[in-house]
């Protein structure tokens, strides 16, 4: 069971996929700038890229 957990968790999921999901909908539109029209990403990079981006700096 814990292979399976593990398989789910390295999925990739396309721009679009993330964008089109519950789990980043009060976050849509940071993401949309952050990932790359033709990049692929699992959960975690998603996860770890928003949260980069969100404790950014503001010029």
């Amino acid at each position: 069971m814990a292979t399976k957990q593990k398989e789910k968790q390295d999925a990739m999921f396309s721009k679009e996929q993330i964008l089109a999901s519950n789990k980043y909908a009060n976050r849509r539109d940071a993401l949309d700038a952050i990932l790359e029209d033709n990049g692929v990403y699992t959960i975690e990079q998603v996860d770890s890229l928003l949260e980069k981006f969100m404790k950014g700096k503001v010029n």
